[in-house]
């Protein structure tokens, strides 16, 4: 019996890690102005449940996210667009750039700040100019620009209180869990006897 109750233990603890790395995305996502793609693979278990010790721990990882990955939806990117396998991007005036970090708040123009391509990667970026830099053809990245982030997973996790919520609705799925594992190997132990 002892046995059957710790592999209910282990299969539950399995189910529900898989469980909250999913409800954590979610619920970031619900929160910040990203999409998934952005989220999923900075959250990340650092230990997985075994035989000898039935826990798991989940972490959010990750730096600052650049600032174009909350801006990819709005109106300030619609200028490039992929048209026949060629960049195209339309001027726009000298007003800076705009963006949200969470959901449901008005977007903001900061000054300072531009979207363009990287010469490199041509990925978008939205870039800062450094005080007292040079504009147009004679700007250098790195010197007189750099790629501007905003905030990482973990502060928009802070910043948002999100952990409390989570951690309520996450102790729900275990129990459930461990009360479905329960009953599954108990039955099972049941079936084999008969």
């Amino acid at each position: 019996m002892p046995d059957k109750m710790a592999k209910a233990e282990l299969a539950a603890v399995r189910r529900t890690e898989k469980t909250a790395k999913t409800r954590i995305t979610r619920r970031i996502g619900t929160a910040a102005n990203l999409v998934s793609a952005d989220i999923k693979p900075r959250v990340v278990t650092t230990k997985k449940p075994s035989a000898s010790s039935p826990t798991a721990s989940i972490k959010i990882r990750g730096s600052r996210i650049p600032l174009w990955r909350f801006s990819r939806s709005m109106s300030d990117l619609a200028g490039f667009v992929n048209q026949k396998d060629k960049a195209i991007a339309k001027r726009k005036p000298k007003t800076g750039a705009g963006w949200k970090i969470y959901k449901g708040e008005g977007r903001k123009r900061y000054k300072g700040f531009f979207i363009d391509r990287e010469t490199k990667s041509k990925q978008i970026q939205i870039f800062k100019r450094r005080e007292g830099a040079k504009g147009g053809k004679d700007a250098r990245p790195g010197r007189d620009y750099r790629t501007a982030f905003g905030l990482s997973l973990a502060e928009i996790w802070r910043r948002k209180n999100l952990k409390a919520p989570a951690v309520e609705e996450i102790n729900e799925v275990l129990l459930k869990n461990l009360r479905s594992q329960v009953d599954r190997f108990l039955n099972r132990k049941k079936s084999d006897r008969a």
